[in-house]
């Protein structure tokens, strides 16, 4: 459920898709008062009556937007900042950024259609791959590259980095 308001940030999630998320087509008998207690139970671990938000149709990530940051948003932050420091030729900060957007890449059932999580974090491979290759670091290029997830492999950037790297240790041996 948090995942779920988190992928959603500032709109509501229906309790219906969030029975979809949680049980599919088989929902308990008592589903909503689940609903209910889960979305209880995160204010209070998360200390904050206004951290899981109803609506009057759903839920919501807090009542105040910009309460709260996700791991989402750090993200795309480091990736920016990793691009820009490309831009500007600074490849060590470039290859720091890069990995600290990898460093919030999480997981789950849904989150990559919620989020674009995929996406996100072969741009964020493509962009330390980048920053490698800029180094001639060719053979951290491909070792840290082959550790991209199994699901982001058919990602153009990230196979047109990881073959130059192929190529340029190649032609270093």
């Amino acid at each position: 459920m948090l995942t779920l308001v988190v992928a959603y940030r500032d709109r509501s999630v229906s309790v219906d898709r969030i029975a979809d998320e949680l049980w599919g087509e088989h929902r308990p008998h008592r589903w909503l008062p689940g609903i209910r207690t889960l979305a209880n139970n995160l204010r209070r671990k998360a200390g904050d009556r206004n951290f899981i938000h109803w609506t009057g149709r759903g839920y919501r990530l807090h009542r105040d937007e910009n309460a709260v940051e996700t791991d989402i948003e750090f993200m795309v932050r480091f990736a920016g900042e990793a691009r820009v420091a490309l831009e500007e030729h600074r490849f060590d900060d470039a290859e720091v950024a890069a990995r600290r957007a990898l460093s919030c890449y999480g997981g789950g059932p849904w989150t990559t259609d919620a989020w674009y999580w995929g996406d996100l974090a072969a741009d964020a491979y493509v962009l330390l791959g980048q920053a490698l290759l800029a180094k001639a670091d060719y053979l951290a290029c491909l070792l840290e590259l082959s550790r991209a997830p199994e699901e982001l492999e058919g990602h153009d950037g990230l196979r047109t980095c990881l073959d130059r790297a192929k190529r340029a240790t190649v032609v270093a041996v």
